[in-house]
């Protein structure tokens, strides 16, 4: 097992008070499968609350597949202090997602406005054979959070949770 098919991370460091961004990178057409994470974009701050700016911006996760994932197949996460937005108009489009408790993470809960504004697409989200209970297709902690109509969470105990807009969200299958 493969801890992360791609790991990519936005930071700001202390010393020099400088960011080292992941700006406008684009991540398409791979498969992912027997990961403990298929994607894992991580933004983030020291908390030293120094006013350099975002970590992450305009990130495209496309028409990636994976499969058989132990904990979550995409995650957008954010650290650092509350009041830092770190994360910002990030895409995950046209991806697929199959046995794996949880689709796709967004944000963290701690710094629920560390992450704003991330747009999820046409993404097709399956349970398949992971554990029903405590599932989730969608897990939110980001504000802003967008969804817009096409994503398909099928077999979730939970389909969408946390500050997502559901009601663009198709849940097509029972739980």
């Amino acid at each position: 097992e493969l801890r992360g098919g791609i790991e990519t991370f936005g930071l700001e460091g202390p010393k020099k008070k400088v960011v080292a961004p992941t700006f406008f990178n684009l991540y398409s057409n791979n498969r992912f499968d027997h990961n403990r994470w298929g994607i894992l974009h991580r933004g983030g701050a020291d908390a030293s609350g120094s006013p350099e700016g975002l970590s992450m911006l305009g990130v495209v996760t496309r028409r990636n597949t994976m499969a058989n994932i132990v904990e979550a197949g995409c995650v957008l996460a954010s650290q650092g202090t509350a009041g830092r937005r770190m994360a910002d108009l990030n895409v995950f489009e046209h991806n697929q997602v199959s046995d794996a408790p949880l689709a796709i993470d967004i944000g963290t809960p701690k710094c629920q406005d560390a992450v704003a504004d991330t747009v999820l697409y046409r993404n097709v989200l399956k349970r398949g054979a992971a554990a029903q209970a405590g599932s989730k297709g969608i897990q939110s902690a980001g504000a802003g959070m967008t969804i817009l109509s096409g994503n398909d969470v099928e077999g979730f105990e939970t389909p969408v949770a946390g500050s997502a807009t559901p009601a663009a969200t198709r849940d097509r299958g029972k739980p």
